[in-house]
């Protein structure tokens, strides 16, 4: 997926939330925006949106002189989901299809993003996870796919939201080995090691990083280790809308898409309703155009 004239707003927002996430005054603030807006002009519509908004957060980082400006917010978002995790449990325990409950939590957590979504709702998106399902459903091919695998590389998004993965990773131990991957660096609200480590991620898969702090997943910006569990695994479950971004273009790879289509751009490359969860399968679909602007 290619950046588009839409997705410039939405970095002065990841901007302006870094900046407030950070604990900055109002002339930090606007610095920190006007800084991510001089970059606008010079930002290559020929990258994904996940590609640029990594360039608007470092410089936006770098006027802030804090490389991780989401960390208080992080482990508030760990702390507030661990006291919901044993409801999740429960959910799951008490549901007919433990594997579709625990897809369906997962992708509830995925509102959970402190970029573009500060305030987020989960309640209502455990509900409308549960009552609507996925918008894109590849569930079955999937559940097929799984009963083949016995190495299942799980690429996590944000911080809070492991918490949902958590259980979801749990059930795709029933098939085989699980590693979950998380950032080697900090980034927006992604989840690094600490932020797996908080949430006892480790009792449920094997934890590594993928050695850099790119928003979504950059295969040429990954280290050895990771490109090789990437390479290796039997299938992959790539979780949010930027590692989709980032990944959707991989044809040579087993890869599953679990996120809501946040904001429109994606949901309209998806075709569907912006807010729409998904279950997708890699490759089951062509490839768009390139669309938008940029240098």
């Amino acid at each position: 997926m290619r950046a588009q004239a839409a997705c410039l707003p939405c970095y002065l927002t990841q901007a302006l939330s870094a900046a407030r996430a950070a604990g900055a005054d109002p002339q930090q603030q606007l610095a920190a925006v006007r800084a991510a807006a001089r970059l606008l002009p010079h930002l290559p519509s020929t990258v994904t949106p996940a590609e640029n908004s990594w360039r608007v957060l470092m410089e936006v980082n770098r006027v802030l002189g804090n490389d991780d400006p989401f960390r208080a917010k992080k482990e508030e978002s760990n702390r507030q989901m661990l006291a919901l995790y044993p409801r999740l449990e429960k959910l799951v325990a008490a549901a007919g299809d433990h594997l579709r409950m625990a897809l369906l939590l997962s992708v509830a957590g995925n509102v959970i993003d402190l970029g573009i979504l500060p305030n987020y709702d989960v309640e209502s998106a455990i509900k409308q996870a549960v009552e609507k399902g996925f918008a894109i459903d590849h569930d079955q091919a999937l559940r097929k796919e799984l009963e083949k695998a016995r190495r299942i590389l799980f690429l996590g998004d944000n911080a809070g939201e492991i918490v949902f993965d958590k259980l979801l990773a749990r059930e795709l131990g029933r098939y085989g080995r699980v590693t979950f991957a998380v950032k080697g660096g900090p980034i927006l609200n992604d989840a690094t090691r600490a932020d797996a480590e908080a949430v006892g991620l480790a009792e449920v898969a094997e934890v590594i990083d993928n050695g850099n702090n790119q928003v979504g997943t950059v295969l040429s910006a990954c280290s050895l280790d990771f490109k090789t569990a990437f390479r290796d695994a039997d299938l992959i479950l790539s979780k949010g809308q930027a590692n989709f971004e980032t990944l959707e273009e991989e044809r040579d790879y087993p890869l599953f898409f679990l996120l809501r289509a946040k904001c429109q751009c994606v949901a309209e490359y998806l075709g569907v309703p912006e807010g729409s969860a998904v279950l997708v399968q890699g490759g089951s679909r062509p490839a768009k155009p390139v669309a938008g602007a940029g240098a």
